[in-house]
């Protein structure tokens, strides 16, 4: 199934950033994830990053709990 994300605007099924915070909507259930300024890398190239990933995880199966210490865990190596 295809999942999007965006910075920019809503989408009905992915992940995207309103107000400050990174949320994920799947059709059955919209969730805050994490506020922007928990992502420890900065820039918007990685906050898209942080959305394509939790897009993905999330259909992998991987928790809220666990893709929101992920991007506030996560740094440059």
């Amino acid at each position: 199934r295809l999942r999007f994300f965006s910075r920019h605007e809503e989408v009905d099924d992915g992940a995207f950033v309103q107000a400050g915070q990174i949320w994920l909507r799947d059709g059955t259930r919209e969730t805050s994830i994490l506020p922007l300024d928990e992502i420890r890398l900065r820039g918007e190239h990685n906050v898209a990053n942080v959305l394509s990933d939790a897009a993905m995880a999330t259909r992998l199966g991987a928790s809220d709990t666990a893709i929101a210490e992920a991007a506030r865990s996560f740094t440059a190596g």
